[in-house]
């Protein structure tokens, strides 16, 4: 927002005369909730209104980096004080230069115009009109200073023609510690009833707060740690919100966009710390958002000591194009993803997993499932890491172990893999130099869109996702069988029962162990018949997810635990391969750890696999071939492996 210094002045002393100083439990109320739905029927994206003369910028801006990308150009309009309305997806707007009120649609094409008279405001100048935003409810609410007054205005956006409703100046008068300058744009924070502003008191920033109801200001509260003034550093121009109660401020003379938490205030008065994210554009001027889009993010949840929180500048990834109902995106670590509002550090490290923001539940830590070390012998571990890259960039994967304990994920405790391009779900295998454990320490694994040569265990990131993860020393066993046993001919109509045993075999008890059951191969032939079955059932629980029978639970030191599912086979005209093959997944165990090649986890161990074919051949070709291969015995003594891959289970037959 450019306007003149003396104007910012004047206003400055007409809010410095208006504003009443509260408690703040009285003037923000708590508006996070870890597990509430998040709204995504609008961009995330903030965006920077950029006046250039004749015309007007447009730059998006990633909430999570800062970093801004350039948008369209608005030809023959000086747009400021604009604001989206979440109730028709439109952005609302003053032209300066042509003396209108502009409605624009999501991408910025212009949609219509109206003058002053038109919406109800005859004789409004508005070369004067630099601040302003969109409430929850469409109505556009915008100030404008006349002399020493400041007046505010209330205009319905929902109307075919927009229709002012309300206006008037401000009211209630006290006297503050603070000259006040600076910062002009509004934010509407949803749930507060209140349009949010961050001000330049001479040494930091105090944000100030417009009641709806009351139509007064009053003070929030100091940001203390943003003091760089004498390059505009303080000049705050565009600010925004978003529904988990978070203000974003970006400076007009660096470009820096900053998160201050409203719930989390740091010290009496009270004050906050602002988190400082990417620089955009300098000369942020005016901006706007959809207040009510939650900012899809992913963090981690390492123990504190490994900086998860964003406070900590831990590490963060905004979830391009997330799918709310799949709890999917087209980067990611394993085959799902959630958002979150912070980190969740932890001890067990399962924080991401137990926060969900959305519904239904869902496990999104499996691009790494369990990692287990032997311990005091040498292990150079071999970790499969299971990504999705269905996007059309190459992506980088990076995992850290903090091999010496030390709290540090460290450039030598790093290794590194480059993600192909529309790669779709592959594993990869990162192998950590070889290290002698003797204690739980933790992993952390991110991927991140583009080819990053020194990739971060912390800091934003565009796109992409972290996992962190739990090392724990100890050995454990997985096994498979099923009734009938392996190598059996069901008819279509009866039932299959698999049963798979894990048993602790070390010293010490393995917690929030992650053990997978691939069914993709079984559930073409075959319907589950009712829930897995856990014995005993406090040691955890188990799903069906993307094929995955997937189950997470606690083995003490000598227990084994049990889960066990039956399928029953389709009808003879819907089978699919009539052949039903699968196997069980478990990381570092003693038989059933898998190993990568070609983008696929080979288990060779006959204890962690079976098959079955279905009488009666529904199939052919292959499909017929390879039943009439195992029902002989030839299967065996050929030398076959089972492989999981991009495309499910597949058989390699290697004559011996």
């Amino acid at each position: 927002m450019k306007w003149a210094k003396d104007k910012k002045r004047s206003l400055a002393s007409i809010i410095f005369a208006g504003l009443v100083v509260v408690a703040v439990a009285s003037v923000f109320s708590q508006v996070k909730s870890t597990n509430a739905a998040p709204y995504l029927g609008c961009s995330p994206n903030g965006y920077i209104v950029k006046d250039n003369g004749s015309h007007t910028d447009i730059q998006a801006i990633d909430m999570v980096t800062g970093q801004g990308s350039p948008g369209p150009t608005v030809q023959n309009h000086k747009l400021n004080a604009i604001g989206y309305n979440p109730k028709d997806n439109n952005f609302y707007a003053w032209d300066l230069q042509n003396g209108v009120y502009v409605r624009l649609d999501a991408n910025f094409n212009v949609l219509a115009t109206f003058t002053p008279t038109q919406i109800g405001l005859p004789g409004l100048t508005t070369n004067d009109i630099f601040a302003g935003d969109v409430d929850e409810d469409g109505f556009h609410w915008f100030f404008r200073v006349v002399g020493a007054t400041t007046f505010w205005y209330k205009v319905d956006a929902n109307q075919a023609t927009p229709t002012h409703v309300d206006s008037g100046s401000g009211a209630n008068p006290a006297d503050l510690p603070d000259t006040l300058s600076e910062g002009t744009d509004w934010a509407y924070v949803p749930g507060t009833n209140k349009l949010y502003r961050g001000m330049d008191n001479g040494t930091s920033i105090t944000i100030v707060a417009f009641d709806r109801t009351s139509k007064t200001y009053s003070v929030i509260g100091k940001v203390t740690n943003i003091t760089a003034g004498g390059s505009g550093g303080r000049n705050m121009g565009a600010v925004y919100a978003d529904p988990a109660g978070n203000f974003y401020m970006s400076s007009n003379g660096t470009g820096i966009l900053w998160r201050i938490d409203l719930d989390a205030p740091s010290g009496p008065g009270p004050t906050y710390t602002a988190v400082q994210l990417d620089a955009a554009d300098v000369g942020s001027n005016d901006g706007a958002r959809c207040a009510l889009a939650s900012i899809p993010i992913d963090f981690g949840d390492a123990p504190s000591g490994y900086d998860t929180l964003i406070a900590d500048d831990g590490p963060r990834h905004s979830v391009i194009n997330f799918n709310i109902a799949t709890s999917t995106a087209p980067l990611m670590l394993g085959t799902n993803v959630d958002i979150d509002i912070d980190g969740f550090p932890g001890t067990q490290a399962t924080g991401d997993d137990d926060d969900h923001q959305g519904s239904p539940f869902v496990d999104d830590e499996r691009g790494v499932t369990s990692i287990v070390a032997t311990p005091g012998t040498p292990t150079a571990l071999a970790v499969p890491v299971k990504v999705t890259n269905n996007s059309s960039s190459v992506a980088t994967l990076a995992g850290w172990i903090d091999l010496d304990s030390d709290t540090v994920f460290e450039a030598g405790e790093r290794v590194t893999a480059s993600i192909p391009a529309n790669s779709g779900t592959s594993f990869y295998q990162l192998t950590f130099p070889s290290t002698t454990f003797t204690a739980n320490t933790y992993a952390r694994f991110r991927v991140f869109s583009g080819t990053v040569v020194s990739p971060l265990p912390t800091g934003a990131a565009t796109g992409g996702e972290v996992e962190d993860v739990l090392v724990q020393v100890g050995t454990y066993d997985a096994n498979k069988t099923s009734n009938p046993k392996e190598g059996s001919t069901v008819d279509p109509g009866k039932t299959v029962t698999y049963t798979i045993s894990i048993q602790n075999t070390g010293a010490t008890a393995l917690t929030n162990l992650k053990v997978d059951d691939d069914l993709s191969d079984v559930l073409d032939d075959a319907t589950l018949e009712g829930a897995p079955t856990i014995s005993p059932a406090s040691a955890g629980s188990a799903a069906v997810n993307n094929n995955l029978l997937e189950f997470r639970g606690n083995v003490g030191v000598g227990q084994t635990v049990m889960m066990s599912y039956t399928v029953k086979i389709k009808a003879a005209g819907s089978l699919g391969s009539a052949i039903l093959n699968n196997f069980v997944l478990a990381a570092h165990s003693t038989s059933c750890h898998p190993t990568v090649s070609g983008g696929r986890a080979i288990v060779s161990d006959p204890d962690c696999k079976t098959s079955h074919t279905v009488s009666g051949l529904a199939n052919t070709g292959s499909s017929i071939v390879l039943p009439l291969l195992l029902s002989s015995g030839s299967l065996a003594a050929a030398g076959a492996t089972w492989y999981l891959g991009r495309k499910g289970a597949r058989l390699s037959i290697s004559p011996k």
